[in-house]
């Protein structure tokens, strides 16, 4: 069958098609005390802390190319998670030990990094205390910023709404495990009992030990949470406690003081 030729004009656009380039993208924060700025250039730390490997819980050195980029800007890194095309790298200024493996995370930020590019930057706004320290992915999407305080509690939290824009918002109320098929609600800044309460409400049921401990402290404990498991004597006073619901899902749960 004849086939006629394709316009000139036409044929001329076909041949000239190329992939579109990645848009740039666009930040916003919906977090108080904490900002978040599109930024291409990594500015060197500051001061350059001497020694680096006196926090244990810190990552052996980093993998991606972000991370590269941040430690070769003399940044102590302490996270890196990829999702889709963008890296997301913590970074501190300075990191200080502490008791029982804690870690005190200094001038920290977050970068935002596509491929070698650095694409945003997340720090404390000024004049607050609270700084981003380490990082974890949330499900399905997203990534979880802790502070760098010794015992770190959620700073914010980083939502990709598409390869344009990242909104930077208080952490959620509640997160999700198992691949999303487990809800638990936020028990951040509770006293035990209180977080107990919240999580009975919700069909968790307590879940003693197999043992008894032989501590009388934790013993004494029982008496009325029954779900704990141990405590540490020292440090910053750590007690782990279990809960179960019918569907067999469990919940581990550590307080601090």
């Amino acid at each position: 069958m004849f086939q006629p030729p394709l316009p000139a004009g036409l044929a001329a656009l076909c041949l000239t098609v190329t992939p579109a380039s990645a848009q740039p993208l666009e930040v916003a924060s919906q977090r108080e005390g904490v900002e978040i700025r599109a930024v291409a250039s990594l500015p060197a730390n500051p001061t350059p802390p001497a020694d680096a490997a006196i926090c244990g819980t810190l990552p052996a050195g980093p993998e991606t190319t972000g991370g590269k980029a941040a430690a070769a800007a003399d940044w102590i890194v302490t996270g890196e998670i990829t999702q889709g095309d963008l890296t997301f790298v913590s970074f501190a200024a300075k990191a200080t030990a502490g008791t029982s493996g804690s870690c005190l995370l200094e001038g920290g930020n977050v970068g935002i990094f596509r491929g070698p590019a650095l694409q945003g930057l997340v720090y404390a706004a000024a004049g607050r205390a609270r700084a981003p320290g380490t990082l974890q992915p949330l499900v399905p999407e997203g990534i979880r910023i802790w502070d760098g305080d010794y015992g770190p509690s959620p700073l914010a939290d980083l939502r990709i709404i598409s390869d344009q824009l990242i909104l930077l918002r208080p952490p959620a109320d509640r997160d999700l495990f198992c691949g999303g098929a487990i809800s638990v609600p936020s028990l951040y800044g509770l006293p035990i009992h209180q977080a107990r309460i919240l999580l009975l409400a919700e069909g968790w049921q307590p879940t003693p030990p197999p043992e008894q401990s032989p501590s009388d402290y934790v013993q004494e404990m029982a008496k009325a949470l029954p779900e704990v498991q141990d405590c540490s004597g020292t440090g910053f006073g750590y007690c782990n406690y279990a809960y179960a619901r019918e569907s067999g899902a469990t919940l581990s749960v550590t307080s601090a003081g």
